[in-house]
């Protein structure tokens, strides 16, 4: 059994324990709070902050995955669904790799009857060099590109009352800008409308923004040196 002096020291024990803890969690809370009035605080003086993209109109290319079989030195083919098939034209350049982009051949022969066995259509691609397709048989079939348009990535869209927006600085606050989207796959969405080249668009920090919100632009150094180029 447990005699009284122990019993004692067992509750001091068990008393100094529940004092280090909770000093511990008023010390972390304290800290917590002080950081949380220090950001308000730099945010009042110098804005919220954000790291922008200046857009500039360029081509961009769209492509659809293809997994191949590689029948000789030459050439490799595909089984396709009828969606895919329809894209394809020949003569289109195939790539190994679009990052960086590594050209393995053209598209060669687009079959439009299906195949009985396995329900989609046969294309064929001359390679240029069976060597850059490694181990890995998936490849990319530029089938469209468009021409000086500005791109923006999916991620920095938000989507409300039927419409996409996203975040643009403008004198240095935060607006809240609607657009429209011409095409939109994994790589990006094209904008039609909404958006002109040299706009400043947030693409870190704007889930923090407010419309009219003073931004402090955290590679502002960076987008004025493209200006300057």
């Amino acid at each position: 059994m447990v005699n009284k002096k122990e019993l004692i020291f067992l509750i001091l024990f068990f008393l100094v324990m529940v004092f280090a803890v909770v000093f511990r969690q008023h010390s972390v809370t304290r800290e917590i709070n002080r950081d949380i009035v220090s950001a308000i605080s730099e945010w009042a003086e110098k804005g919220k902050p954000v790291v922008v993209t200046k857009l500039k109109a360029a081509d961009v290319k769209m492509y659809k995955k293809v997994t191949v079989t590689l029948s000789g030195l030459s050439f490799c083919h595909a089984y396709v669904p009828g969606i895919v098939k329809d894209q394809l034209r020949i003569g289109q350049t195939v790539f190994s790799s679009i990052n960086p982009a590594v050209v393995l051949g053209q598209v060669s022969r687009v079959f439009n009857d299906i195949d009985l066995d396995t329900g989609m259509y046969y294309i064929e691609i001359a390679v240029n060099n069976p060597k850059v397709l490694g181990n890995n048989p998936v490849v990319f079939v530029n089938v469209d590109t468009f021409e000086k348009v500005i791109c923006v990535p999916n991620e920095i869209l938000s989507y409300d009352n039927d419409s996409y927006f996203l975040w643009i600085v403008e004198n240095n606050k935060a607006l809240k800008k609607r657009v429209v989207i011409e095409r939109r796959n994994g790589y990006g969405a094209i904008i039609k409308t909404g958006l002109t080249e040299g706009d400043l668009v947030v693409i870190e920090g704007f889930s923090n923004l407010k419309p009219k919100d003073l931004v402090n632009i955290l590679n502002r150094s960076a987008i004025e040196e493209k200006r300057d180029d």
